[in-house]
């Protein structure tokens, strides 16, 4: 199945790269965009500037999780509004699980397996020449002491880097949604794995 972006936003708020920096509070984006792109694509600088001139901004992903029987999929929506408030509340960015490397064979039960929870900031699909890019905007946590649990009954613990990371990454890297209990409000968290099947299996697997 096929992760799919929803929420379009409109071209007229959205038509460039600054214009989803003020729409997301987000005042790096550009910058972390044009380093992906140019290690993806190697070109010129004037080369990828012009890819703000083809942007499409997104609210929303759908995300197809295999389901516990290993045949169907289970939904995961998540979103990230950036300034503008959700549903006449507060801005929502969702936590999400991002993959960093590849799962080992021999993976320790109870490690998060490859992956790393990050905070979703913005969506968006660039287009350059005849090829385009589904991007996501993220802020990576990291682990706070081991990075798996010590037993079944145990959690792993994350938090923010000493230096914030924000990186675009490839909506393909997203993995679903992540569930996080506060520690330190705004600090530190751990990682649900009770949450439902499918993250126990995710984890302990």
């Amino acid at each position: 199945m096929y992760l799919r972006l929803q929420s379009k936003i409109d071209l007229r708020e959205v038509s460039n790269l600054e214009d989803l920096e003020l729409r997301t509070g987000l005042c790096g984006l550009k910058l972390a965009t044009e380093t992906f792109l140019g290690q993806e694509l190697q070109g010129s600088s004037a080369d990828i500037a012009r890819l703000s001139d083809t942007i499409r901004a997104y609210q929303a992903l759908e995300i197809p999780v295999p389901g516990f029987n290993g045949e169907d999929f289970v939904i995961h929506r998540v979103r990230c509004t950036g300034v503008e408030g959700f549903r006449g509340g507060q801005g929502r960015s969702d936590w999400i699980w991002i993959k960093r490397s590849q799962r080992l064979v021999k993976n320790r039960p109870g490690g998060l397996n490859g992956r790393m929870v990050a905070r979703l900031n913005a969506l968006f699909k660039l287009g350059f020449k005849e090829k385009a890019y589904r991007l996501a905007h993220v802020t990576m946590l990291q682990c706070i002491g081991k990075a798996a649990a010590q037993s079944v009954e145990g959690m792993v613990r994350v938090g923010w880097p000493t230096a914030e990371q924000r990186l675009v990454v490839r909506i393909a890297q997203v993995e679903g949604m992540a569930h996080l209990i506060p520690l330190e409000p705004g600090e530190s968290w751990l990682v649900n794995n009770r949450i439902d099947l499918q993250s126990w299996n995710n984890i302990y697997d």
